[in-house]
């Protein structure tokens, strides 16, 4: 019997600014010094800084690293224009908020100008976030809040597939509400499957015709050849083997 399916869900959040929002805006994220950044090579140029982030913050996903979004833009971005944000205070970047613009018609209005977070909107990245170093979560969401009060060039904004766990996808509605800004949140249900603790166990759990693809095959490879499983631990390792993924990869029949 397969392990039954559970339910995680991811937050949506969407919001339209509303013009009478600039009294507010001298309260939100102070102290925090916001750059613009519309070029991704500039971007990547923070890797040292946005690579710490994540390696500090738990919270963050995989779908938060610079090679998945790198890549990402690399593939997705080339139709949309960039619009990133920095935050840093005392010269040190404490948070990363990137953007992809794209002009899109809603229901037969005018085209409107909409920012989305980079990673989503092609249905393979999940629990994308703002990248924030933990602590700085509410600064870094009052900054971001506070400077698009302050452009011109978007009409709306959606940070899709917010894990339940952000804290500012948590925080947002709120600051939406005081700003007066037009806003919506959704949740939507992420399937995944919770595995066995235990090798044998996970075996025990597959139908009886899938599990010789784990087991008997495995042993009649050993012993028709000398045999050697690697696993890789460090970025070295990764630059040992991922060729050789490659290489494989590409005598593989492909239909």
């Amino acid at each position: 019997m397969n392990p039954d399916p559970v339910i995680e869900n991811t937050c949506n959040v969407g919001c339209v600014p509303d013009a009478g929002a600039a009294s507010h805006e001298s309260r939100l994220g102070s102290g925090l010094v916001v750059d613009y950044c519309d070029d991704w090579s500039h971007l990547t140029s923070l890797c040292p800084d946005w690579n710490s982030i994540v390696q500090d913050n738990r919270r963050l996903a995989m779908f938060s690293s610079t090679e998945w979004l790198s890549s990402w833009w690399g593939a997705f971005g080339n139709d949309s224009s960039l619009s990133a944000f920095r935050f840093s205070t005392g010269g040190r970047t404490i948070g990363i908020a990137s953007f992809l613009r794209e002009s899109a018609r809603f229901v037969g209005r005018k085209q409107l100008n909409h920012l989305r977070l980079v990673g989503a909107a092609s249905g393979d990245s999940d629990n994308l976030d703002l990248i924030v170093h933990p602590g700085w979560e509410f600064e870094c969401a009052e900054a971001l809040l506070r400077e698009l009060a302050q452009r011109t060039d978007w009409d709306m904004c959606s940070l899709e597939t917010l894990p339940s766990h952000s804290f500012i996808g948590s925080a947002l509605p709120a600051m939406l509400g005081e700003m007066r800004w037009t806003h919506t949140v959704e949740q939507t249900p992420n399937w995944c499957v919770q595995l066995p603790s235990t090798w044998k166990e996970y075996l025990d759990s597959l139908s009886p015709d899938f599990r010789p693809l784990l087991t008997r095959y495995p042993k009649r490879l050993e012993s028709r050849y000398d045999c050697k499983l690697s696993r890789c631990r460090t970025e070295e390792d990764i630059e040992k083997y991922l060729p050789v993924l490659f290489d494989l990869h590409a005598i593989l029949p492909h239909n």
